[in-house]
């Protein structure tokens, strides 16, 4: 039951640190996700918000690896 519960966070989790490494890889690009459909020029967004995406960005991944080495723990307690 373990190794189903396992399977299925890894899988979940995939995307998300996909879009986290994205973030920090290029935050530029991280920035505008999604949003240049609304504008009919480029958009770029200014350095600080580069690098307030940047930061959370890294913030997020370290805070959900924590959290997902705890939870494997706890199951393996139980």
């Amino acid at each position: 039951m373990i190794g189903i519960k396992m399977f299925l966070l890894i899988i979940f989790m995939i995307p998300v640190y996909a879009l986290l490494i994205y973030g920090i890889k290029d935050p530029e690009d991280m920035a505008t996700f999604g949003e240049r459909w609304k504008y009919r020029e480029n958009i770029y967004p200014t350095e600080d918000y580069i690098k307030y995406i940047k930061i959370s960005s890294i913030i997020t991944t370290i805070i959900i690896t924590l959290i997902l080495i705890f939870t494997i723990l706890s199951w393996f307690n139980e």
